[in-house]
């Protein structure tokens, strides 16, 4: 006996290494043979390639929408979202999360622009920021500055000029310049040109801010207060005053550093910061956009499932706007998220068991309806609606009237009628009509009171839908009112058993077009005689 034991031990030893499945690099049909312990999922590269592997099922069944990028041996970039991740065969990647706020480019002068990698599908690979030198626009040019003072004037003077941060003023061929402290006199911006003054007073600003001006500036004699302004570009001309001596600060003898203009305030002249749109110089590339500096994916709808191939036996299915419930976290096969739009971050679409059979070779019993499920078609009870009624409604506390529509769908899970409040006065000729009901374990009754009045033309709620009063005298004509027209109701409450079908025979054979008629409800309400006349209350 205990020989026999020892060798049942030792043939468990034997087989347990096998019952244990290494499920990385198994092939996706050896990975479906190994569902549930083994989980074939995919990856996306930043080129847009998708590719299978094989990953042993964690304890929240892969479910865990963990982004995480790794490179293969061949240096491709690949992005899981599943936290079941291949243990060998990739190295961890983490993705460049520079942003033009962090480069900082303004204080180099320079503008900011994401540069699209040439793969880019995936978040693995976004957008790079750099900084770059505009093309064209505004700012120091380089050169040399010429300019003199004529009797009266006042060199170009560091003084009384405020230069940003960073920057230091000196004074170049007469001329105050905001320079870096790293750049030489030589090099600072400059402009060609002449400054020339001739007596008299004059107080006012000379403006240049950016690219290059040629021209001159002019002041001769006399008293003369007001400024000129360039702004960018190239522009050439003159401005000439006749006026007085020259005092006090001017704009005309200061250089501003790109991004920056001068402005007199007070007794200095200041180089005041441009007012910057954070996306004016970012260049975000296809399918982002620039806010608040920051380069956004754009947002683009789409169907999930149109990029999934699931695999034989099952079909994919949607994230529901209720969240996954657990039969789908539990059954599913493979697990997909959304790459359309923004960053994938939640699991969107899953692949689930395709369920077997149809309902379209079952037919339910009356109140039943067929569902799909996974494990076949399945005959359901349909729920019927809980339908308003005129008591509902409080019509009457309104002044109104209430009157029940029979609706022309007539689906079990619809109502047949609704009620609706509709103003007295709105009714044409004088047409009324009551309604009384017994309990709903009682046989029910509907008394229709019919005043006829005078119409004219055919169109009167008098004479119910514009049918004329010979018409409506007739008791077959009676019959056809129910189903396309306005039936009148009070405050008495309807349902399921008391919805009864009109026979021609339930009207009293004593009916005459002028006087009130009765209508006896009896006979039982069949759905297949929907389409046939009958009335509700």
């Amino acid at each position: 006996m205990r020989i026999l034991k020892l060798a049942a031990l030792s043939c468990l030893l034997f087989i347990a290494p096998s019952l244990s499945i290494n499920c990385d690099g198994l092939s996706k049909d050896q990975c479906e043979q190994n569902f549930p312990q083994c989980q074939i999922l995919t990856a996306k590269s930043c080129c847009g390639e998708s590719k299978s592997y094989c990953a042993e099922r964690d304890s929240n069944d892969c479910l865990a929408s963990k982004i995480s990028c790794k490179k293969d041996p061949q240096g491709n970039i690949y992005e899981f979202w599943s936290s079941c991740t291949p243990s060998s065969g990739f190295t961890d990647f983490i993705p460049s999360n520079a942003t033009c706020s962090s480069l900082n480019c303004n204080a180099q002068q320079m503008s900011c622009k994401y540069v699209q990698q040439a793969c880019h599908e995936t978040s693995c690979c976004p957008d790079i920021p750099q900084c770059q030198i505009p093309a064209t626009g505004g700012g120091p040019a380089t050169g040399s500055a010429t300019g003199q003072g004529t009797s009266g004037g006042t060199p170009g003077s560091c003084d009384k000029v405020n230069c940003p941060n960073g920057y230091i003023c000196t004074i170049v061929n007469q001329l105050a310049v905001c320079v870096s402290p790293s750049s030489s006199s030589s090099s600072s911006s400059s402009t060609t040109g002449s400054h020339t003054t001739t007596g008299g007073s004059t107080t006012g600003s000379h403006t240049t801010t950016g690219g290059s001006t040629t021209g001159s500036h002019t002041t001769t004699g006399g008293s003369t207060t007001g400024s000129h302004t360039t702004t960018g570009g190239s522009t050439t001309g003159s401005h000439t005053t006749t006026g007085g001596s020259t005092t006090g600060p001017t704009c005309g003898n200061v250089n501003c550093p790109r991004g920056y203009h001068c402005e007199v305030r007070g007794s200095q002249a200041v180089c005041v910061a441009d007012e910057f749109d954070s996306c004016a110089n970012v260049d975000c590339g296809s399918g982002y956009h620039c806010k608040n500096g920051e380069c956004i994916r754009d947002k683009v709808e789409c169907d999930a499932c149109d990029q999934i191939n699931c695999p034989k036996g099952h079909h994919c299915i949607s994230q529901p706007k209720g969240g996954w419930i657990g039969s789908h976290k539990k059954r599913h096969w493979q697990l997909h998220p959304e790459h359309c739009g923004g960053r994938p971050n939640k699991i969107k679409v899953i692949c689930v068991p395709s369920p077997k059979g149809t309902c379209k070779t079952v037919q339910c019993p009356k109140g039943y309806k067929c569902k799909l499920y996974a494990d076949g078609p399945t005959c359901v009870k349909i729920e019927k609606p809980k339908c308003l009624t005129c008591k509902d409604m409080h019509c009457e506390s309104n002044g109104l009237l209430c009157v029940l529509t029979p609706q022309k769908k007539t689906d079990e899970e619809c109502c047949p009628i609704i009620p609706i409040c509709i103003n007295p006065s709105t009714i044409a000729a004088s047409t009324i009509a009551t309604t009384t009901a017994s309990t709903r374990h009682s046989t029910a009754s509907t008394i229709a009171s019919l005043v006829t009045g005078t119409t004219s033309g055919g169109g009167g709620m008098g004479s119910f839908g514009g049918r004329s009063d010979e018409e409506s005298s007739d008791p077959n004509a009676i019959l056809g009112l129910f189903e396309d027209d306005i039936f009148w109701g009070d405050n008495d409450e309807y349902f399921s058993d008391n919805y009864r079908y009109v026979d021609e025979e339930d009207i009293d054979e004593d009916f005459n077009g002028n006087d009130e008629f009765e209508i006896d409800v009896e006979g039982d309400f069949q759905e297949d005689d929907f389409e046939e006349e009958y009335a509700f209350y």
